[in-house]
C-alpha cells in the first residue's frame, strides 16, 4: 500500500514556504550578480521580476499539490 506519513498541515505548508524561499532567493542572488556577467544594469528589475514570478508559479504550483 502506498500510505503517506502523518504529516501535519503546518509542517507542509512550511517545508513547501522553505523551498519556494530558496529558489526565489537563488534568482534573486542571480540578479545582483549581473553587472559581474557584463549585463547592463537596466537588466537587474527585470531578473528581479522574473525572479519574483517564479516565486508566485511555484508557490502556487507547489500549493495547489498539498491542498
Amino acid at each position: 500500500m502506498n500510505k503517506k506519513l502523518p504529516v501535519p498541515r503546518t509542517a507542509q505548508k512550511g517545508l513547501r514556504d522553505l523551498v519556494v524561499i530558496a529558489a526565489s532567493s537563488a534568482l534573486l542572488m542571480l540578479a545582483e550578480q549581473v553587472g559581474d556577467w557584463g549585463l547592463p544594469p537596466e537588466y537587474t528589475p527585470i531578473i528581479s521580476a522574473l525572479a519574483l514570478a517564479a516565486y508566485r508559479a511555484i508557490r502556487d504550483k507547489v500549493g495547489s499539490a498539498t491542498e
